[in-house]
């Protein structure tokens, strides 16, 4: 299977997200599957990723992840994924790519990392309560499926009022060895 992760940014201080991400594509790369990863270049430490990576400039407004060359790249490339996994919501990044496969008709999922828990839309509430409605909701309802981490990640998606298929998966977490010197 060829599967294409779409992720704002790869650097460490953007969290959990990018540690989720890695570990997916490992997990994925290791059971034989081919991995892409878009995203957009951020000033700072980047994480090491394995698998095809196409980092993109960014574009205006570039302080909500926005890229239009991203947008071209996967204009021209999504027919060569079977699956589009898209991580966050938030993001510019995300709402075009999710907003382009949902209009193409390409299989995605959305992991949106907590981004719908009630405190977390308290961030830049403003600016979420007019997006929500208008472009988060069709995102999520044209996904394949909207993946969450635990029931209380999926409850918060009915409590938002997203009308799309949950599905509740713990994280895979590759198991750490202690280095012996």
């Amino acid at each position: 299977m060829n599967i294409l992760n779409i992720i704002p940014n790869l650097t460490i201080n953007f969290g959990g997200l990018v540690t989720t991400m890695v570990n997916l594509n490992n997990i994925w790369l290791t059971v034989g599957h081919e991995v892409h990863i878009l995203t957009i270049k951020k000033a700072g430490k980047i994480l090491s990723v394995n698998g095809q990576l196409m980092a993109t400039s960014p574009s205006f407004p570039a302080r909500f992840s926005n890229s239009n060359e991203a947008a071209q790249w996967l204009a021209q490339n999504y027919s060569k994924f079977d699956l589009v996994f898209i991580h966050g919501i938030w993001t510019a990044i995300s709402m075009r790519s999710a907003l382009f496969l949902r209009r193409k008709q390409r299989p995605y999922v959305v992991i949106p990392h907590g981004s719908l828990d009630p405190f977390d839309l308290q961030k830049k509430s403003l600016l979420k309560s007019f997006l929500g409605p208008l472009i988060i909701r069709k995102c999520l309802a044209g996904s394949s499926a909207v993946l969450c981490s635990a029931q209380k990640e999926a409850d918060c998606l009915v409590t938002y009022g997203a009308k799309c298929r949950k599905i509740v998966l713990s994280w895979a977490v590759l198991p750490v060895h202690p280095q012996i010197n």
